[in-house]
């Protein structure tokens, strides 16, 4: 359970690499905020992109209005449909 659990995490923390490094190549302003650092309003953004599952898009949109784009990345889809 231990090494499918890290597995998983491994696969999570390459999509959020990948994300990270084609947002480099595009000139625009960007920031990364990690799910346990969320604490007050997101604000000022023209989009909001969740990399991981449905309980981390869940929690961005505790913090933010409807006025706000949100892409969600499945980090580690376990099925082929997902």
């Amino acid at each position: 359970v231990l090494s499918n659990l890290e597995n998983r995490k491994q696969v999570h923390n390459k999509t959020i690499k990948l994300c990270e490094g084609v947002l480099k190549h595009k000139s625009l302003e960007w920031e990364t905020i990690m799910r346990n650092e969320l604490s007050g309003p997101i604000h000022h953004f023209d989009l909001v992109v969740t990399v991981g599952g449905d309980g981390t898009l869940l929690r961005a949109s505790h913090y933010m209005d409807d006025s706000i784009p949100v892409l969600g990345v499945n980090s580690d889809p376990t099925q082929p449909e997902e």
